[in-house]
């Protein structure tokens, strides 16, 4: 959070700007609109859903 103060972004341009392909960031865009406004449960539901989809072949 300190290091998108200081270069005048914010957090979720640092998931965007690490996308391999130019056409996946509108996604990466949503899927941080949608983080940002969950409370604490919500991110850590988030995040297990996520862990566990990565498991997934």
């Amino acid at each position: 959070m300190r290091l998108a103060i200081a270069l005048d972004t914010t957090p979720d341009e640092f998931l965007v700007g690490a996308v391999k392909h130019e056409e996946d960031e509108e996604k990466w865009r949503e899927v941080a609109e949608l983080l940002r406004g969950m409370d604490e449960k919500q991110l850590d539901m988030a995040k297990s859903f996520l862990l566990w989809l990565s498991e997934q072949k």
